[in-house]
This record gives C-alpha cells, structure tokens and sequence, in this order.
C-alpha cells in the first residue's frame, strides 16, 4: 500500500483531536499577524524524510517527536499506533481521554 501525504496528516489531524491540542499549525489573530498554535502536532519534511514534531512556542520553535526522519510509510505507521493507543484509552462513557487528564 502506498502511503499518500494525506492520509499522513490525517493520521496527524486525530492526534491533534485525541491530545486537545491545535488542529492547524498557525493562526490568524486580530491584527490580521500569523501566530504558531503551541501544542500542535506536524510534520517536518526534510531532506526526503518526514518526522513527528510539536510546537512549543510562540516563534514557532519544535521539539521532535520521532527523533530521525522517516518514510511517509514509517511515520503512517507510527502515529497510526500511537491514535490506536489513545483510541483505546476511552473512558466508559465514550469521551476521550485526554492527556492532560491522565
């Protein structure tokens, strides 16, 4: 199976929803100025390679995630695993747990 660049983000996108956290990079505030949604899970593309990173500031600074690039296929499948893991961390009313509540 071929791993497209969207299904990556999608993957990427339910982790953002599973974590509480951002679901776009950056935001347009009031003075029409582009600001970084700290928290928000990406993807990094780097010389042919993509890894998992997380803003951590206002600048738009990152901390990686997975710390060596990968395949878009190796990514796929390691955020796969990591929203499968959350998934599975539903409480017994159906409501996501978030991380900050664990």
């Amino acid at each position: 199976m071929r791993v497209t660049k969207e299904q990556l983000e999608n993957q990427v996108l339910m982790l953002n929803e599973f974590t509480g956290q951002p679901k776009e990079q950056y935001s347009k505030n009031e003075n029409g100025e582009y600001k970084s949604n700290i928290g928000n899970y990406n993807i990094g593309w780097t010389y042919g390679g993509c890894k998992l990173e997380q803003i951590v500031n206002s600048g738009g600074g990152v901390r990686e995630i997975t710390y060596h690039r990968l395949t878009k296929r190796e990514l796929y499948y390691v955020v796969q695993s990591m929203n499968n893991m959350l998934r599975s961390e539903l409480d017994k009313n159906g409501k996501r747990l978030l991380l900050k509540d664990i």
